[in-house]
């Protein structure tokens, strides 16, 4: 739903479509589906909840979660003195939780090969038949991202993988500007 009459959510929104868009997170989050997966803030509320079982985040994963950074989530300025032509930018953090595969659960060396490789493919591929969010980025109602920060991935710790799960959390930071 592409939001008009807030910059804020036009920006979301478009870094919603993007990632959608991505063939590595068609790939692991659902094909068509995969626009589902992606949330602004946090995920909906189980049913029933309060809290989200173990079976629960394990079905809900692939997910991503979006929202604008706190300290430079969006901002306007003009090079004229009566701002009739502002240029926006911004920065969006995309954090994205996977359940580990099982084939991978117990061998550091083939999990860090699987998580950078999709990591990597989210942020760029070089391939215009199977881009990543860098590949998009110029293409139109497409977030215009100058730079994406990729953040190391964490892994639940052996508690929380038996309370929610084995899976993997990354961060990358989309900075964007129209100028």
């Amino acid at each position: 739903m592409l939001s008009a009459d807030c910059p804020l959510l036009i920006a979301l929104d478009a870094a919603r479509r993007m990632l959608a868009a991505c063939d590595q997170w068609s790939a692991i989050a659902g094909g068509e589906a995969s626009i589902d997966r992606i949330h602004y803030d946090a995920l909906p509320p189980p049913v029933p909840g309060p809290h989200y079982t173990r079976a629960q985040m394990i079905a809900a994963r692939t997910f991503a979660l979006l929202w604008n950074d706190t300290t430079a989530g969006y901002q306007f300025d003009s090079g004229t003195t009566t701002a009739d032509c502002p240029n926006q930018s911004g920065r969006i953090i995309c954090q994205i939780e996977l359940n580990v595969p099982a084939e991978h659960a117990n061998d550091p060396h083939a999990m860090a090969t699987w998580a950078n490789r999709t990591i990597g493919r989210l942020a760029r591929t070089g391939d215009r038949l199977a881009p990543g969010l860098w590949d998009l980025s110029r293409n139109p109602g497409m977030l215009p991202i100058r730079q994406i920060d990729v953040a190391a991935y964490e892994r639940t710790t052996t508690k929380e993988a038996r309370d929610l799960g084995d899976a993997i959390i990354f961060e990358l930071a989309l900075h964007w500007s129209t100028k």
